[in-house]
C-alpha cells in the first residue's frame, strides 16, 4: 500500500479496481473528481495512447502549462455534460481523450512507451476482467474470448504487468469482495455472490492476498470507522 499527498497540481490517477481511500484533505482543498468507464477509451480511436493510460503510474504533478490547458478544459466539460442533461457526447468523449492524452505527455514513465500486441492485449484482458470476473474465473475463458490460446494470454499479460491472468482474476474478486464486506452481508453471503465454491475457498483466497481473514478485514474496517467518527 502506497500513500499520495497531492498538491496543486497533483493529479492522483485511480485504476478501475483498485481499492482506495481518502486518509486527509485540507480545509482548503479545491479540485475536480473526473470518473469514466474504460469502454469510454474505446469509442474513439486512440491505438498509441489506450494502452499507455493502462500504465500510466497512480501519481502525476503536472507542469504549470499542462496544468492550466486541464484545468481550463474541466469546466468546459462539466458545462457540455449539465447542457446536455448529462448524456455523454462526442464533444465529452473527446475532451477527455484530450486530457489523458496530455496527462500521458507528462508522465516519464509510460511517455516512451508505445502499443505493443502484448500490451493491447492484456488491456482487453483487464477490460472483459471487469465485466465477467464473478462469473468466469477460468483464464481458458478469456483467451477464447480474446481469440488467444491460453499459453500466450498468459506469457502476454505476465510480461507485461508481472502478474499472471489467473493472479489477476484472484485479487479482482479480493478486492470486490473488500467492498461487500463494508456490508452487513454474511461473509457466506459473499462468497456464494461473488460464485465461489465455498465459504472456506474464499476465506483461504482471501488471507492468501490480503494478509488476514475477511472477518479480520471486517472487524479492521468496522474499528477505524468508529475512530474515524
Amino acid at each position: 500500500n502506497k500513500e499520495y499527498h497531492a498538491e496543486k497540481g497533483g493529479v492522483i490517477f485511480i485504476k478501475q479496481g483498485t481499492i482506495t481511500a481518502t486518509v486527509e484533505l485540507s480545509d482548503d482543498i479545491e479540485g475536480f473528481f473526473l470518473a469514466y468507464e474504460n469502454n469510454i477509451l474505446s469509442e474513439q480511436e486512440l491505438p498509441k495512447h489506450k494502452s499507455s493510460i493502462f500504465f500510466m503510474t497512480p501519481f502525476l504533478n503536472l507542469d504549470s502549462l499542462t496544468y492550466g490547458t486541464i484545468t481550463q478544459l474541466l469546466p468546459i466539460m462539466e458545462q457540455e455534460l449539465w447542457l446536455n442533461n448529462l448524456n455523454i457526447n462526442d464533444i465529452v468523449v473527446t475532451m477527455l481523450h484530450l486530457i489523458l492524452i496530455k496527462m500521458l505527455s507528462t508522465d516519464s514513465d509510460t511517455h516512451h512507451k508505445s502499443a505493443t500486441r502484448p500490451m493491447e492485449l492484456s488491456l482487453q484482458f483487464r477490460d472483459l476482467l471487469f465485466k465477467y470476473h464473478v462469473v468466469e474465473k477460468r483464464v481458458a475463458f478469456y483467451a477464447d474470448k480474446l481469440s488467444v490460446t491460453e499459453s500466450y494470454l498468459n506469457k502476454c499479460v505476465k510480461g507485461v504487468t508481472q502478474k499472471s491472468p489467473k493472479q489477476w482474476i484472484n485479487e479482482i474478486d479480493i478486492n470486490y469482495s473488500k467492498a461487500l464486506l463494508h456490508s452487513s452481508k454474511d461473509i457466506a453471503e459473499i462468497a456464494y455472490e461473488l460464485n465461489f465454491h465455498t465459504a472456506s475457498h474464499f476465506t483461504q483466497l482471501f488471507k492468501k492476498i490480503s494478509g488476514i481473514t475477511p472477518k479480520e478485514y471486517r472487524t479492521q474496517f468496522l474499528n477505524n470507522s468508529r475512530i474515524s467518527v
